[in-house]
């Protein structure tokens, strides 16, 4: 089961980068302060990161393993090594003997949120 981020809140930084940009490289063309030109900078990386971050999958749940990319790592918990997990505030936090894995519920797509409960209400921990 592939989990995907929060589509609306990657809109949204789309959105937030393509208004730094026009603000920022039309700054070039106006009397505005020099220091705006930042902002279009900025907003590149606003706009790279939607890119780099809209089809890729934030969690992936199989039954023998959960693996999380992040931005520079992937993290891996098989599941039998799976020592704690905890609910709390939004938050699933999967703890095995040396890594931990915390799934923000927020940043996850809203129409997997149902599936990413499910799986762990089913997963059996001892």
């Amino acid at each position: 089961m592939k989990i995907l981020h929060n589509q609306s809140q990657l809109k949204r930084a789309l959105y937030i980068g393509i208004a730094n940009v026009i603000i920022g490289f039309g700054s070039l063309f106006t009397t505005a302060s020099q220091y705006l030109v930042g902002l279009g900078g900025l907003g590149l990386v606003y706009i790279v990161q939607y890119f780099y971050t809209k089809n890729r999958v934030m969690v992936e749940l199989t039954p023998d393993f959960i693996v999380y990319n992040g931005l520079f790592k992937k993290k891996t918990i098989h599941v039998d090594e799976i020592t704690a997990y905890k609910y709390f505030a939004g938050d699933h936090t999967v703890t095995s003997k040396d890594t931990t894995i915390v799934i923000d519920t927020n940043l996850v797509d809203k129409a997997t949120l149902d599936e990413l409960k499910g799986y762990f209400d089913s997963l059996q921990l001892k």
